[in-house]
């Protein structure tokens, strides 16, 4: 079901205005044309279903259980970040970085990294 008023964030700052305000679905966002800086800030579970976060620094964040279905999130920076629980299933993964990041590895399942799916058992990040 899909709210007719969304309006999609348009900034890294208004998605984490927003989430201070209680809000958790920001699915649709387009910040590829900006260096989005998440570093260090608290999404958990937020849902980033279907956007596009090219470059975008979620280094040091806490994103327990967030969303990234059927994201592009090419050359984004995940290093020391908490991604557990967090779901890429159809996300793209190409150049990021998850060096340092906690996660247990089912979180990747049915991503995609250079055109390979990720299959279960499969050694990644």
């Amino acid at each position: 079901m899909t709210d007719s008023n969304y309006v999609p964030a348009q900034s890294a700052q208004e998605v984490i205005r927003r989430y201070a305000l209680g809000e958790r679905r920001f699915t649709d966002l387009d910040l590829a044309l900006e260096r989005s800086i998440f570093q260090g800030v608290t999404l958990v579970d937020a849902v980033f279903d279907g956007s596009v976060l090219y470059e975008a620094n979620f280094s040091d964040a806490d994103l327990r259980g967030a969303s990234f279905r059927l994201t592009d999130i090419k050359c984004a920076d995940f290093r020391n970040a908490d991604v557990r629980r967090a779901c890429f299933e159809g996300a793209m993964v190409e150049a990021t970085r998850f060096e340092g990041a906690t996660y247990r590895g089912d979180e990747f399942v049915g991503a995609y990294c250079y055109s390979n799916t990720i299959k279960p058992g499969d050694d990644f990040p």
